[in-house]
């Protein structure tokens, strides 16, 4: 289990893959901040089969990480299908765009099943812009969930869907 990473200012722009992959990681305290991550055909974010405590993704500007060619992704896409990601923040971000690609979402997280939903959770989504997507907030098989303080438009079938998780609390928004 390693710790403490930061990735920070950085400008992850058109790439055809990832703008940033986490994959097959264990890891304690990841912060990424003040990043740029625009444009990249696969996803903004994407953590996969990787065991993630403290992850913590803020004040970036995260948009348009999906092409109409690609599979479904997001601009943040956590997938604990194999695996487990607990004690997540994102704060303070712009994530938008591009509502022309399939099945498109800001900020996506699936966990392994609705009986296993303890894989993915303990997470805070507060104080983001969200738009221009299909679906801003897609959680499924997702526990213990804060969704407060963001701004959410153009979410082209729904601004939050939630399916099979537990223990979400949404504020004001």
């Amino acid at each position: 289990r390693n710790r403490n990473v930061v990735i920070a200012h950085c400008h992850l722009y058109d790439n055809h893959g990832v703008g940033l992959l986490l994959d097959k990681l264990n890891l304690h305290q990841v912060n990424v901040t003040n990043c740029h991550i625009s444009y990249n055909d696969q996803g903004g974010i994407v953590v996969r089969d990787s065991e993630i405590r403290n992850l913590q993704i803020g004040t970036c500007d995260i948009e348009g990480n999906m092409s109409p060619d690609s599979e479904p992704t997001a601009n943040i896409l956590i997938d604990a299908r194999t695996s487990s990601v607990r004690e997540v923040a994102i704060v303070g971000c712009t994530l938008q765009h591009n509502h022309s690609s399939p099945d498109s979402a800001n900020i996506r997280c699936i966990g392994r099943s609705a009986e296993e939903n303890q894989k993915i959770g303990h997470m805070t989504i507060s104080d983001n812009v969200l738009s221009d997507v299909a679906v801003n907030v897609h959680l499924k098989y997702c526990r213990g969930v804060i969704i407060t303080g963001n701004t959410f438009w153009k979410g082209f079938a729904q601004n939050l869907l939630v399916e099979d998780s537990s223990d979400i609390v949404v504020g004001p928004n």
